[in-house]
């Protein structure tokens, strides 16, 4: 099937025409410090009498790695907790020690076990016949309740 020349120029004029419509705008940015000290950029300029810059091209651009950079603080304060209530035995009842899963890859007795001093919230399918939940999804830490208070469901 030929394609036809007239089809051709058609596309051709259709792309020239979204060509011009992209072209960056050249309108103004403006920046200034609100009342509580937040600094804003806008189009628009700011209502009242207020120090504003006017400011050519885009707003300075977001430190892309901020996220990553949070995370990494986040876990780092973490390990830092909870090497304050690391312990050197189990701190369960030894007459239910707990049992190494079906599918864990980690040699027994490499273990680090920390003091039970907070408590988790967390939703799950069911028990196993091993012991462990099946399906486990963690809703948020429970600042409310003593970790000594925390008992098996049913």
């Amino acid at each position: 099937m030929a394609v036809q020349p007239r089809t051709i120029t058609q596309a051709a004029i259709c792309a020239l025409a979204l060509a011009l419509c992209a072209a960056p705008a050249t309108a103004a940015l403006y920046k200034w410090t609100d009342a509580s000290g937040r600094v804003v950029y806008s189009d628009q300029p700011p209502p009242g009498n207020v120090k504003v810059e006017t400011l050519q091209g885009p707003p300075p651009v977001a430190n892309p790695n901020a996220v990553k950079d949070l995370a990494n603080k986040e876990m780092e304060f973490k390990q830092r907790q909870l090497e304050k209530i690391e312990t050197d035995g189990m701190p369960f009842d030894p007459e239910y020690p707990p049992k190494k899963g079906r599918w864990s890859k980690r040699s027994t007795g490499s273990e680090r076990w920390v003091l039970p001093t907070t408590v988790c919230e967390a939703t799950f399918a069911e028990w196993t016949r091993d012991g462990h939940i099946r399906h486990p999804s963690f809703k948020g830490m429970r600042r409310d309740k003593p970790a000594s208070a925390v008992r098996r469901e049913a």
